[in-house]
C-alpha cells in the first residue's frame, strides 16, 4: 500500500536495466550498447555464459560488498498519477566487472 516509485524506460528493449545502489537508481545497464566497456562485459557474461542478470549483480555485490538491486515492478498497480521525467544513469564502474 501507498505510493511507489517505478522507474520505467520510454522504450522497454531486451537487454535493458537500472540497478540501484542502497535503493536508489544508480546505474544503467544496456548490454548491447557497445560503446561502453563495461556493458561489453556484461554482454558477454548474460549472453556468452549464460547467467541471468540477478545472478551477475549477486556476484558483483559478493566481490565489492555493495548492493546492487534492480526494483521488481508490483503486480498490481493502480495508477493514479505518473510523471515522466528524464534521468541520466552512468554504466556499472569498470572495475566492479574486473
Amino acid at each position: 500500500m501507498g505510493v511507489k516509485e517505478v522507474l520505467e524506460f520510454v522504450e522497454n528493449d531486451y537487454g535493458q536495466w537500472i540497478v540501484y545502489q542502497d535503493n536508489k537508481p544508480k546505474f544503467h545497464i544496456d548490454c548491447f550498447d557497445y560503446s561502453s566497456e563495461s556493458n561489453r562485459l556484461l554482454n558477454d557474461w548474460i549472453l556468452s555464459k549464460q547467467r541471468s542478470i540477478d545472478q551477475v549483480l549477486n556476484s558483483i555485490n559478493r566481490r565489492n560488498h555493495i548492493n546492487l538491486t534492480l526494483k521488481k515492478i508490483p503486480l498490481f498497480v493502480l495508477k493514479a498519477e505518473s510523471e515522466t521525467t528524464e534521468i541520466s544513469l552512468k554504466p556499472l564502474p569498470l572495475e566492479w566487472l574486473n
